[in-house]
């Protein structure tokens, strides 16, 4: 009988590690490195894991846990703190080295954004003039690539697109939330490409990855069997929320709008966190999450809440980077992946919706007043 493989998982507390755990949990051995026990309770469920509390900084910590597995997957990514994530990459670089171990480091398809090609592949040009998130996941994944060519590091870089499916941040919880309390407005373009991948398959790209050879050293980008529109995407999820409306306007009245007080102080009065989106704010507020009491917090919240329910109904723009990737009429290829990973997507847009909508009936269901209309 095979030996099972040990694998050490950072962020797995997060959407895409919390889904790949649920798909390893029956044939590998799991180790979590968590920052604190507080973030355990997604998986909680699973009774074997070894949890492991410290920081990527923390290299005695990193020791222990990379030199006992045979691969890491790191998916850890500090939206408050680059100096943080760089340190981290390069802790994981030099210990996965010096006790010879693989590396699957999770990137993403934002290192090429702006989208701008007819096809994106691992070829494709990386652009400078881009948002924050974008700059921080090239230069952590830079340090990767780096150490693959000058120190012959054991390591594979997945690069996921539109990861959407059951605890989604971005490309479901927040969209559904959105379209609850408010409107969205997207460009109005058909020619849009919306590549999307559900998060079954990202899981199943790492444990590709992990247990592939020939792949070692190489980046790939990871996506859906197939793409649809932007509009078609959104509408998919008012149909099903059945709350809200997408509304289609034109590239430049976007733009117009986005630079109208009027309109931007109807959209943080429907919704306060909108201003999140304001980045001077967004520095401010990620810097100060850890800082939070869980009593704040509480506070917080049911101020909030009261709050909505007199405030007006909110109209969602994009901001710049957003408003670019929905504009986007780039088509990702991953001829790559299925050549020499031999990822083969499992779920077409519309077959990983249907999952999808177990969960959004589960996580938002209808108002009351609205299950009898």
């Amino acid at each position: 009988m095979q030996e099972r493989k040990k694998i050490l998982i950072t962020g797995g507390t997060g959407f895409v590690g919390s889904n790949l755990i649920g798909r390893m949990y029956n044939d590998y051995d799991i180790s979590v490195l968590v920052r604190n026990h507080s973030s355990y309770a997604r998986l909680s469920r699973y009774k074997n894991i070894n949890v492991i509390t410290g920081s990527l900084s923390d290299q005695g910590a990193l020791e222990d846990s990379i030199k006992s597995v045979d691969c890491v997957v790191h998916l850890a990514y500090d939206p408050s703190s680059q100096k943080s994530n760089l340190s981290g990459i390069n802790n994981i670089i030099e210990t996965c080295l010096k006790y010879d171990k693989k590396l699957v480091h999770m990137s993403t398809i934002s290192v090429y954004e702006p989208l701008s090609s007819p096809t994106i592949n691992e070829k494709s040009e990386y652009k400078g003039n881009t948002y924050a998130y974008a700059k921080d996941k090239k230069e952590i994944e830079a340090l990767v690539t780096d150490a693959i060519s000058a120190k012959s590091l054991k390591a594979i870089i997945l690069q996921p697109t539109i990861i959407y499916g059951p605890y989604s941040g971005p490309w479901t919880d927040r969209i559904l939330g959105q379209l609850r309390t408010g409107d969205v407005v997207i460009p109005d373009n058909d020619s849009s490409v919306c590549n999307a991948v559900h998060i079954d398959d990202v899981s199943e790209a790492t444990v590709l990855a992990i247990n592939s050879e020939s792949a070692i050293g190489e980046t790939f980008l990871i996506s859906g069997p197939d793409y649809i529109s932007w509009p078609e995407f959104f509408n998919h999820f008012a149909a099903s929320l059945k709350e809200g409306a997408v509304l289609r306007y034109a590239l430049k009245d976007i733009k117009k709008n986005q630079r109208n007080p009027i309109r931007l102080a109807r959209i943080i009065l429907g919704d306060p966190k909108k201003a999140i989106d304001w980045e001077p704010m967004k520095s401010i507020l990620k810097s100060l999450q850890y800082k939070l009491t869980p009593k704040m917090k509480s506070t917080i919240k049911s101020v909030y809440a009261t709050y909505k329910k007199y405030s007006p109904r909110a109209i969602y723009l994009p901001n710049g980077p957003l408003l670019s990737l929905f504009n986007s009429e780039s088509v990702v290829e991953i001829k790559k992946a299925k050549d020499i990973l031999g990822f083969a997507p499992k779920y077409s847009f519309d077959s990983g919706f249907k999952k999808t909508e177990e969960y959004i009936k589960w996580a938002y269901p209808l108002p009351l007043e609205k299950m009898y209309d």
